[in-house]
Order: C-alpha cells, then structure tokens, then sequence
C-alpha cells in the first residue's frame, strides 16, 4: 500500500484543501492505480479527511479487496455547493475525479464508488442520485437522510449555507424523486444504506427508506443494534466492501511493507 496525506489545489474551490490517497499499488507490483476501482470516503460534520483512515480500518479492507481510497475535505458544508460561499458539492462530483486521475493516475470514471457517515453519508447519497453516471455504487451510514427531522441541522447549519432556505438540489427526498423523473429508477447506482437502531438519525433513515421504495429506487437498508459512532461505521464499511467487491479470495499478502508520504 502507498498512503498520501497533504494538500492539493482546487480551481474550483479557488484554494489548497486537505486530501489523503491510499492505492494498493507500490513499486513492488506490475498492477498500477488504474487497474483498481475507486473509493470515495466522504467525513462527516466534525470530522475531516483524516478521520476515515485514523477511526476505522479501511486501508486493510482496501488491501484486501484491492481498491484505491480517496478521501475529501469539505468542512461543514454539507456537500453543497454554497449560496455565498464554496461549491463543495461540484469539486466533490466534478472536479475530484478528474483532479485523483491526473495526480494519481486513477481511472475514476470507469469504477467509481462514494460512502460517507451522517453528514458524508448524506453527501455520498447525494453524488449518487444528481450524478448517477458517476458512481457505479454509493453508501450511506447514518445519514442525514432527512433534514426535517432535525431542525439544528436547518437552523445551524444548512440555513448558514443557503440563506435560510433549503433548495431541492440539497434535499435527499428530493434529488431521489429528480433521479426517477429525469433518468428513470434503474438509472441509480447501487445503494447500500446502514444505520444503528439507538442512533439519533434513526428516524429520518426509516423515513428515508419508504421514500425510496415508493419510487421504485432499488436499495439495501441493513440496522442493528448501535448508536451513532465509529465502531457501526467501521463495521457498515466492511459489509460495502464486500457487497461492492465480492468476498476476500485469499489473504492479502502482508510481505511487502507500506510507504508513507506525508
């Protein structure tokens, strides 16, 4: 594995922003980037790009299933692309995978996934329903799948975004019924959605899940017993992993030692 952690700059943000890249190609092997799928990892409202990699072990699932991660900062935006301020949303959905292909070498548009936790759960849903041609699969663990449910994410945080209104383009009830009409129920990647049945969210996740069966949106909801926190997220990644990329057939070779750029 190759791990990188450090800053790149975004023409759409207009600034260098955080990013950390982890590849299962090293100087060892004949296989490059290219030849592996592409991961998204979308943190959540208190997190940053750094979190996925510190709080759960998702280098070793990569590993072991041979897939490239790419992980984002976008602050508290919401993956929205800001009424006065950053479009995180476009650098996320547009700009990234060009930005990841030409840095890295990665081909992103051919095999391409998105998964997050709340807020990046939210976001990675969002990808996959306004840019369904994008992403071959998206996940969402504990999403902020409905906003209405909690009005501090309204109040705090999406009205700070969006001068005290919420667009259609930024609610998932929404950008799932856009989906259907413009490009047809068949048209969305494969969703797998978790959430933990003592977690705040939920609620609005169950709200959430009737909203997609009543547009004929296929999808995978698995709960269990958890609140909102890593060791679910952790657990949730692993059960992506292997619905997106099959089971492990044999074990990753641990022989060849991992390069770190920092």
């Amino acid at each position: 594995m190759a791990f990188f952690n450090g800053t790149v700059y975004s023409r759409v943000l207009k600034m260098r922003t955080g990013l950390a890249v982890s590849t299962p190609a090293d100087h060892s092997e004949k296989n490059s980037a290219a030849d592996y799928p592409v991961v998204y990892l979308l943190h959540g409202l208190t997190d940053d790009h750094t979190c996925w990699f510190r709080y759960t072990s998702c280098e070793r699932y990569a590993r072991e299933h041979r897939v490239n991660l790419v992980m984002p900062e976008v602050q508290r935006s919401f993956y929205c692309d800001m009424e006065y301020g950053i479009p995180y949303f476009t650098y996320i959905s547009k700009e990234l995978p060009a930005l990841v292909s030409r840095l890295f070498g990665m081909r992103c548009e051919k095999n391409s996934y998105v998964i997050g936790s709340s807020m990046g759960g939210y976001g990675a849903l969002k990808c996959a329903f306004l840019n369904p041609g994008g992403y071959r699969g998206a996940a969402g663990f504990s999403a902020v799948a409905d906003m209405s449910d909690r009005p501090e994410f309204y109040e705090r945080e999406i009205y700070a975004i969006n001068r005290h209104r919420v667009r259609a383009q930024d609610e998932l009830f929404a950008c799932a019924e856009k989906l259907t009409e413009e490009s047809g129920a068949e048209s969305c990647p494969e969703l797998y959605i978790t959430c933990g049945k003592q977690d705040f969210l939920y609620d609005g996740n169950k709200k959430f899940i009737k909203h997609l069966k009543r547009l004929g949106i296929p999808h995978t909801f698995e709960e269990w017993d958890a609140a909102h926190e890593w060791d679910f997220w952790d657990k949730s990644l692993k059960k992506a992993f292997t619905r997106f990329f099959g089971p492990i057939s044999a074990p990753a070779s641990s022989s060849n030692p991992t390069a770190r750029f920092f």
